[in-house]
């Protein structure tokens, strides 16, 4: 617990319980901390808790002996033994007063047994704690612990479970803790441990233990059935544990399993049975198609899996399942019959064809008790025999009075014969129940009403009629016939508004059957609504659809391909409309021979100039005896297909043909249709005044006909006079307010006049009626965009593109099939700039014919009457007898006709754009208003591997960016998060490698010597050591100096030069005299060494050449060397205890561990024109994140020039120690985590043939406990378009990049910041930037190479440039080294400089797949040398633009990248 929280949770004790509670409490939570350290090895944090102890209770026992402890093992003794004493003054007779005595009497053995237990080498530890205690074992204070280090040796296992017993009393937890855990780490002594951790899991001091060492048991057990209780118990004290759930789980299942073993077929058939009794069908359903699965023709599974579906009421499925369910077994035939019978009723209620009525009575024969068959049969045939109907209802009623369907159906076919009396008096002999089953009162009434308004009908009172149904309807408002019927009432009295209103309240009323779906179907093919009909019958499960409802439903989809075929003809697309046409005519199959479908498809193809496939498929219209509805439908593909002749000819046919009011209503519309067609290819051609002369007669003739009054008004629009288009656009909405074409044309004229406000006006009642009308969406667009609403405008336009796209599949400038309100493609105005000549605008007003009145007051021009002479013969079209006019023909100059739109003779609209120059004029304005990217939605994984020595230099860098784009106002919003995982190995353990990380020489000799003490025991073991540790002329000394003379061969050598004619005890008694008389044994024997400083001993050795030649040569080097450390002002005898103190405490250091880090970007972005804005952090998680974010502006001046300037603060990504921080656990040295902060400008230059820039930038570099640094660098380079086309591109140059920092920081140790920092850089690089877009547009590519010479130099630098205490330590740190042999010869502590020059190259390869319009695929591959290291990376990233429109791909992918991809 860090001092903050453990402060915060004192503070909150102290305000819940009593002050004596207060202090036990705090006092307990501070022990266990203390211990917990202590035990973990962080003496720091342990020293700390028991000094916060201490200041509580200055007595108190714990932390005396924990400190005492710690200052035992830092080889501080004297503080060791002034805690003993105050442990002995207040605590004489405590366990904790002993254990420190024991600790300091036991010396360096206690503490030796204690390294080796702490380092893992229990069997080295109890040897030597054995030396310590002899023959009479463990005193109690150090039982605990010596049992606990017995038990990890292999033989000494038995013998400490054996000691912890004994220890294990009821008045020693901790004990009973420690044999527990031990107990658990067999498996066959682990149950009896699990018991012991379970009684000691409450226990207030050693219970979290307890509990974490049984949870952890309960892992290892290898798990029995018998073993249940003991995970039960567990999960009762902690409930939320997850992985001993799963256990006690798989326990549970493997119980299950054993017991389904013994029969688990039979067993789970009557499971299912069991489910389906009590109703459960979904199990029910599981186990019978468990049975299946096991024996696939099982009749009871069968039978069982059918009466489900037959209680789901899937029929045909339960039919399938039960029929050989009863073939094997008569007990199931009942239900198979059954499922027969509901099959049969549904699929006739579904789509009753001409067997339907045979199919019923087959159904009534098999089961005569069941009314629904009976009902059924009523339904069938009430339209045709009223008097069977009538019995089949009455007969269901003596089955089931209460029958809901046979009271409705008989109430309902009463009120339709116009028995209403006989009707209201059955319906009143019903009881509430029965009433309520029969639909209530209300189907009553509204059946009589509908009765009496098909009499007004009949007696030509539509007003009476209308009457009624408005009574039927408030009677039975979800009728959705009742109100079609009156919808259509109310389109003929001129009232479209209330008609489109009934018919959307329906809507309202929640009423989605099929019936109200299809009703809403009819109504909106009357208005030619077919995207409308296509969702509405879509919503119609398609087992739920007739005939009619496929028909309708195929002409709808059929509609929506023929729109589709149309757009991607006026885009210039005609090969691919016609491949659409081609697929639906494949896609509908044998459904294609349906009259209606057909002559859909054939207008269709008319529609995009395929008169010849047209008229093969209208010919099928005429097969065999075609009756009028074939032939009006024929007529109608003539009229598409630009056939006007033989239209003419085909509407005389049927000028007296015997017709139903709906086909003369056809027909009005067809002649309509052909008229107007006239009247639009004379204003094509330009003969306004002849087109007015074939419209003249149909506008007396239907002077209220919207239609007509929208043709006049293009004439006026097309003779350039918009105020009186306007005025006629008006006239007509005001018969026909929701006629989109009507309202976007006005618009279009108000437009042209520059009134936007009024545009606005009819376009906003236009996008109520259609929102997804191409014409209307791009009329919009306009408006918004001449008032200087960008983003919305571009809005207007991208749904303008996509809705005169959807619905084919092809592609569709971003936009996938809409489903909704249908529009008509037309451009605005496609006779965009046609000005009529004099004479015919004369002729249009001065025709010498007034207008008819009718016309006239339309036009705003009730008396005028124009001056000048008679029209020519030529200037208008003759009138047949018939009143039709011929047919333009084709050599009058009409190349083409427009397609019909909607209905016959839509509007277009007059146009105020300059000509296309796609082909599609809407998408031309949007690519010209566009000005940046959509929003969207992206994510990507960033692999980066940087080469360098591992665990510093070396980087593997994986980064998940996801971003969202967000366009808002005129500008767009990124917020960026970016998931990052770093790591750059582990450093090696070996001296030379560690004491350039972190805390240095100092940090790693301590490392080292902790691994292994051996280097201070070769050192003091030494010969010259050990006669540096003489105390003069005792005998101890002159056995030394005899030992190294024989080692060295010197005694041999004196031993010769003696009188051989001595004894050999005399001859050896005079080689020592002579030994002992040589220069440097004389002055060994001389002085006392032991108490001598090394330095001073150095010196007289060293600078006496006699005494010099004594000395061996690697002796005279380790002299040398010990004359230079930092023992030279230190006796023999005190440099040895240094050294040995330093192993000692050496003995806690950590090892450095792996380096790596992970954590969490976040960055936030505004873009707006130039202007970029960005703040974020470095990944949250890293052990040093900060602030990073910049400001940058783009600009131009002039048409070549281009410029930015920039101020930032970014991360610095080299290296783990620069992007994240790190820590050095050998000396808890925290640091790193650089930014570098500073401005930077750059220009570009280019006429499209040859390009230079430049670029300037200055930052500085700042990290947590990093030395700040500075640099500049600048760039310039030319480069030439060497290849420049529409797919791609190339260019090639020169660049020169200079750079310098101030000082060298690209070491590791603590002051360093892992990043490249030369103090002089240099790069002259030949770059190759090609680009280029696949054929077809949906791959873009790109490729960038450059080669050429770099230098650099770096000064050399200290390891620990912020702090020279430390730097001065790390000589010392290094000499001793050297002297201790870590290294093989003295390395001083500074970063070596270096200077390079070599080659310099840089590869990267980049892609972007187009998957859609919106969606996007790319990818990244680099590899290069820069600087001082080689790196490789690479990337992948999925982007989707929210935006609908999507976006066409550019000469280049835009990869996805991370906030901190390129660093600094």
């Amino acid at each position: 617990m860090k001092p903050l929280s453990l402060a915060v949770s004192l503070a909150l004790s102290a305000l819940a319980m009593p002050a004596f509670a207060q202090q036990e409490a705090t006092t307990r939570q501070l022990v266990n901390q203390g211990s917990y350290w202590q035990d973990q090895g962080r003496e720091d944090l342990a020293a700390e808790t028991w000094r916060k102890l201490l200041a509580v209770d200055p007595q108190q026992p714990d932390a005396l002996l924990g400190l005492g402890m710690i200052e035992l093992n830092q080889g501080r003794r004297a503080g060791a033994e002034s805690r003993l004493q105050q442990l002995q003054a207040s605590h004489p007779g405590a366990p904790q007063t002993t254990r420190l005595r024991m600790a300091l009497s036991g010396g360096g053995e206690l503490q030796s047994a204690r390294r080796a237990a702490a380092a893992g080498r229990y069997a080295e530890a109890v040897r030597a704690y054995d030396e310590v205690f002899g023959a009479g074992g463990p005193p109690a204070g150090l039982a605990l612990e010596y049992y606990q280090v017995l038990a990890g040796t292999q033989e000494g296992w038995t013998r400490a479970r054996d000691g912890l017993r004994s220890l294990a009393t009821a008045d020693n937890p901790a004990a009973r803790l420690a044999l527990g855990q031990m107990l658990t780490y067999r498996e066959p002594s682990r149950r009896e441990g699990i018991a012991l951790l379970q009684a000691l899991a409450g226990d207030a001091t050693h219970g979290g233990s307890a509990r974490a060492a049984w949870r952890q048991a309960l892992l290892w057990l290898e798990a029995r059935s018998t073993d249940a209780p003991l995970y039960d118990a567990f999960l009762e004290m902690q409930p939320g544990d997850r992985e001993v759930a799963a256990a006690r789980l798989q326990l549970r299942e493997q119980a299950a399993a054993r017991a389904a073993a013994r029969d688990p077929v039979g067993e789970a058939l009557g499971r299912g049975f069991t489910a389906l009794d009590r109703g459960d069908l979904a199990t029910a359903e599981a186990r019978f198609v468990e049975v299946l699965r096991a024996r696939a023709r099982d009749p009871e599974a069968l039978g069982g899996l059918g009466s489900v579906r037959l209680r789901q009421e899937r029929f045909a499925e339960a039919h399938e399942l039960l029929r050989p369910a009863a073939a094997a077994d008569r007990k199931w035939r009942d239900a198979a019959n059954a499922a027969r019978y509901w099959l049969t009723l549904a699929d006739v209620a579904r789509q009753p064809g001409a067997d339907a009525i045979g199919r019923v009575r087959e159904m009534i024969a098999l089961q005569p008790r069941e009314p629904a068959g009976y009902v059924a049969m009523g339904d069938l045939t009430g339209a045709s025999d009223p008097v069977a109907a009538e019995e089949n209802y009455r007969h269901a009623l003596e089955l089931d009075p209460a029958n809901a369907g046979a009271l409705q159906g008989l109430v309902a076919l009463l009120g339709r014969l116009g028995r209403a009396a006989e009707a209201v008096a059955l319906f009143d002999r019903l009881s509430p129940e029965q009433q309520q089953a029969a639909g209530g009162p209300g189907v009553l009434r509204a059946n009589i009403a509908r009765s009496r308004a098909q009499q007004a009908l009949a007696d030509g009172n539509p007003d009476m009629a209308r009457i009624e149904l408005e009574d039927a309807l408030l009677a039975q408002p979800g009728d959705p016939w009742l109100r079609l019927e009156l919808a259509r009432l109310y389109r003929q009295a001129g009232r479209p508004d209330q008609a489109r209103g009934v018919m959307d309240a329906l809507a309202d009323t929640g009423a989605d059957s099929a019936q109200s779906l299809f009703a809403r179907a009819l109504f909106a093919r009357e208005l030619g609504e077919w995207a409308q009909v296509q969702v509405l019958l879509e919503q119609v499960p398609a087992g739920s659809r007739d005939a009619e409802m496929t028909t309708l439903l195929d002409t709808a989809w059929v509609h929506g391909q023929a729109a589709q075929a149309r757009a991607l003809v006026q885009a210039r697309r005609d090969g691919e409309a016609q491949m659409l046409l081609a697929r639906v005519e494949s896609a509908l199959g044998e459904r294609a021979s349906d009259p209606a479908v057909i002559a859909t498809l054939a207008g269709a193809y008319a529609d995009i100039g395929s008169g010849q496939r047209a008229m093969v498929l209208a010919e099928r219209l005429l097969e065999g005896s075609p009756g009028v509805e074939q032939r009006l439908q024929y007529a109608s593909v003539l009229l598409q297909a630009g056939r006007d002749s033989e239209v003419a000819a085909m509407l005389r046919q049927l000028e007296d043909a015997p017709v139903t009011a709906a086909q003369r209503a056809d027909l009005d519309a067809l002649r309509s249709g052909y008229v107007l067609r006239q009247v639009d290819a004379l204003r094509e051609l330009g003969n306004l005044e002849g087109a007015y002369e074939v419209l003249a007669p149909e506008l007396a003739r239907q002077p209220d006909e919207p239609g007509n009054i929208a043709a006049l008004a293009r004439l006026y629009a097309s003779a350039g006079d918009h105020g009186q288009a306007l005025a006629l656009y008006r006239q007509q909405l005001q018969l026909a307010p929701d006629d989109v074409d009507g309202l976007t044309a006005a618009a279009a004229s108000a437009g042209a006049m520059r009134d936007l406000d009024l545009a606005g006006q009819y376009l906003e009642q236009a996008l109520a009626l259609a929102p997804e009308s191409p014409d209307v969406l791009a009329a919009a667009g306009r408006v918004y965009r001449d008032a200087g609403k960008r983003r919305r405008a571009e809005s207007y336009f991208k749904a303008a593109l996509a809705a005169s796209s959807r619905g084919s599949g092809l592609p569709d400038h971003g936009y996938p099939a809409a489903r909704g309100a249908p529009g008509a493609l037309a451009s605005s105005n496609p006779f965009a700039g046609l000005t009529p000549g004099a004479a015919r605008g004369g002729a249009l007003r001065d025709g010498g014919r007034p207008l008819p009145l009718s016309v006239a007051a339309l036009a705003g021009e009730s008396s005028y009457r124009p001056a000048g002479p008679a029209p020519s013969a030529a200037a208008a079209a003759p009138v047949p007898a018939t009143g039709l006019p011929a047919p333009v023909r084709r050599d009058q100059g009409l190349a083409s006709l427009p397609p019909a739109r909607g209905s016959y003779g839509a509007a277009a609209s007059p146009s105020v754009l300059p000509p296309a120059s796609t082909g599609n004029p809407v998408l031309d304005e949007l690519r010209a208003l566009r000005a940046e990217n959509g929003s969207t939605l992206a994510v990507g994984a960033a692999y980066r591997s940087r080469a360098g020595e591992e665990g510093l230099g070396q980087l593997d860098d994986l980064q998940v960016p996801m971003e969202g784009r967000f366009a808002v106002g005129d500008g767009t919003l990124a917020v960026t998060i970016t998931p990052t995982v770093l790591d750059a190995g582990r450093p090696e353990a070996e001296y030379p490698a560690a004491s350039r990380f972190g805390g240095g020489p100092q940090a790693a000799l301590a490392a080292a010597l902790a691994a292994d003490s051996a280097p201070v025991d070769g050192l003091v073991g030494s010969s010259l050591y050990r006669t540096l540790l003489t105390r003069g002329d005792i005998q101890a000394t002159r056995n030394l100096l005899h030992d190294r003379a024989l080692d060295s061969g010197r005694f041999q050598e004196l031993y010769n030069q003696t009188d051989g004619a001595l004894t050999p005890a005399e001859r050896q008694a005079a080689t020592l005299e002579l030994l002992f008389a040589d220069p440097l044994p004389a002055y060994v024997l001389s002085q006392d060494l032991a108490n001598m400083t090394i330095g001073s001993i150095a010196r007289q050795v060293l600078g006496n050449a006699g005494l010099a030649r004594g000395l061996e040569g690697d002796e005279r080097a380790q002299l040398e060397a010990l004359s230079r450390s930092n023992g030279a002002d230190q006796t023999p005898l005190e440099f040895q205890d240094t050294l040995y103190a330093m192993a000692g405490s050496a003995a806690g250091e950590r090892r450095i561990g792996a380096q790596d880090a992970s954590g969490v970007g976040v960055s936030v972005a505004w873009e707006q024109g130039g202007l970029r804005a960005d703040i974020g952090s470095t990944p949250l998680g890293f052990d040093q994140s900060q602030v990073v974010g910049g400001l940058r502006y783009s600009g131009e001046a002039g048409d070549h020039l281009t410029w930015s300037a920039e101020a930032s603060r970014r991360a610095v990504t080299d290296s783990l120690l620069s992007f994240a921080g790190v820590e050095d656990a050998r000396s808890g040295l925290a640091w790193g985590g650089v930014a570098a902060s500073g401005a930077r400008v750059a220009a570009t230059l280019d006429n499209g043939q040859l390009g230079g820039y430049a670029s300037l930038s200055w930052h500085r570099l700042e990290g947590e406990s990093v030395a700040d640094n500075e640099r500049a660098e600048v760039g310039v380079g030319v480069y030439v378009h060497a290849l420049e086309t529409e797919q791609q591109s190339l260019t090639a140059g020169l660049h020169l990049t200079a750079m310098q920092y101030d000082r060298n920081l690209s070491g590791f140790t603590w002051g360093h910041g892992g990043y490249f920092s030369p103090q002089r850089y240099i790069d002259v690089g030949f770059p190759v930037h090609w680009t280029g877009l696949a054929t077809g547009g949906r791959v873009a590519w790109q490729l960038d190479a450059s080669v050429g010479v770099q230098h650099f130099r770096g000064d050399p630098s200290p390891f620990f440039p912020t702090d020279l205490a430390m730097q001065q330590a790390a000589y010392d740190a290094a000499s001793l080294a050297s002297l201790l042999g870590l290294v093989s010869e003295y390395a001083e502590p500074m970063y070596e400089g270096q200077t390079k020059t070599g080659v310099s190259y840089n590869f990267s390869g980049a892609a972007e797949w187009q998957l859609s319009p919106q969606l996007f695929l790319g990818g990244r591959l680099e590899f290069n040398n820069a600087r001082d290291y080689r790196q490789f990376g690479t990337n992948l990233y999925l982007r989707f633009l929210l935006d609908r429109m999507g976006t066409r791909l550019g000469r280049q992918p835009q990869p996805l990248r991370s906030p901190f991809a390129g660093g600094e």
